[in-house]
């Protein structure tokens, strides 16, 4: 046997690398989950094992109860015991219990193993973590964090689910109550489908964020929701998400209501890729990218990139994309950017929608093929850089935001409101 798909595992400040952490509910209604605590339910030191291929377990002193199936034990000392993560999937006696795998190499004396508690960070799990687990991350800051590196090829039918939460699991924290992971210089390393949510991310390194393609992928295979992402990285050029690939391979990102920022002095990008000979698709929802020398950057590529509802402030460039690059560009706001709204994308770039306000060299600089609906006010110049087929219904006021520089609604005096192109009946 081996870990299963449906395990979950839980990390929090209070927490102890010592503690088994994981939790499978085996047994309805019989098995408790343990993790959600700080201390272990059970700490043996005298744990015995009869030799390797054997999965039983047992103690003198005890304490082993029908309610701890399905909780991990992890070993971290002993005699031939191996320092892993293992499921207690029988409970024979307050003194045995029968494990998922053999714990040892040869008979095991003096092990020393914890039951429940949770993980006080993420860098024991990225090797344990099976397609289909789910990782807590309680609220709290987590300083000086370890590189990650989840070594498992995440699947469609059974992502890696990363989640964090205030008080309560399943439920959406927003700004300060979600659970702050600083990386310092170091990097998280995501291969394959994964789903991620309600995490600030903070760090100086080269990327905060690496996310290896598995290829060939269907739908989001990373999927980022209501995250923070801070690039602290005061010189030279880093990244919050780096996407890596595989040759030939079609993958996806999408995400949806999440901070991008930088920090005055770096290069510093939200989103970059810059590999060669691979289709990317990007979808970018809700999203608000500011204080970055460019919010995403995407170059080299055939790729679709889709942004829709979100806002590019304080940038050199709001968005760069290759020149293959087809992108859709919609009800977006681009101000206070000092090179570029949009640069570079392909012939079949549409922008409808959106504000270009404050570029100092333009608004649009690319060869797009639609742009409507949109408007434009105090740039360089409003669209430049090829052949554009603008249409008529583009406004050019000021767009009245309620605070700029941090609030991009419209004040209810905008001339803005009730212009842009919506759906009608009969089309």
């Amino acid at each position: 046997m081996a870990l299963h798909q449906d395990t979950i595992w839980e990390v929090r400040t209070g927490g102890n690398n010592e503690n088994g952490g994981g939790f499978h509910n085996r047994v309805p209604g019989t098995s408790v989950d343990y993790t959600f605590q700080n201390a272990p339910q059970l700490d043996l030191t005298d744990i015995a094992c009869a030799g390797a291929g054997v999965t039983t377990i047992t103690s003198v002193v005890g304490g082993f109860t029908a309610e701890m199936v399905g909780n991990i034990i992890k070993f971290h000392a002993g005699a031939n015991f191996l320092t892993e993560f293992f499921e207690i999937v029988t409970v024979n006696s307050a003194n045995s219990v029968t494990l998922d795998r053999t714990p040892a190499t040869g008979v095991g004396a003096n092990g020393h193993g914890k039951v429940g508690g949770g993980q006080v960070n993420c860098d024991l799990l990225d090797s344990v973590v099976v397609p289909g687990n789910t990782i807590y991350i309680q609220n709290g800051i987590y300083a000086a964090h370890p590189a990650i590196t989840f070594t498992d090829s995440f699947t469609r039918a059974l992502p890696l689910t990363i989640e964090g939460y205030n008080t309560l699991r399943g439920t959406r924290p927003t700004g300060n109550n979600r659970p702050v992971i600083q990386m310092g210089g170091n990097t998280i390393t995501f291969k394959g489908f994964t789903k991620t949510s309600n995490i600030s991310f903070e760090g100086t390194g080269d990327p905060i964020i690496t996310w290896v393609s598995s290829g060939g992928n269907v739908g989001p295979a990373y999927f980022f929701t209501n995250c923070k992402f801070t690039n602290l990285a005061s010189v030279g050029s880093s990244s919050c998400i780096k996407l890596l690939y595989s040759p030939n391979n079609t993958d996806n990102l999408l995400l949806i209501d999440c901070e991008f920022l930088g920090t005055a002095g770096a290069t510093s990008y939200g989103v970059q890729d810059k590999v060669a000979g691979n289709t990317l698709n990007v979808s970018v929802l809700n999203c608000y990218f500011h204080n970055l020398t460019r919010g995403i950057n995407i170059v080299g590529v055939t790729s679709v990139l889709d942004v829709a509802f979100s806002i590019f402030a304080v940038c050199s460039y709001g968005v760069a994309g290759g020149g293959s690059i087809a992108c859709r560009i919609t009800n977006c706001t681009f101000d206070s950017i000092s090179i570029d709204g949009f640069a570079n994308g392909g012939e079949g770039t549409t922008f409808i929608n959106n504000n270009f306000s404050n570029c100092v060299n333009a608004g649009i600089n690319s060869q797009a093929s639609v742009v409507m609906y949109n408007n434009f006010f105090g740039n360089g110049n409003n669209w430049t850089g090829g052949t554009l087929n603008p249409v008529d219904n583009n406004t050019f006021i000021a767009p009245q935001f309620v605070t700029p520089g941090s609030n991009y609604a419209l004040q209810r005096t905008s001339g803005l409101i009730d212009r842009a192109f919506s759906m009608r009946l009969g089309v």
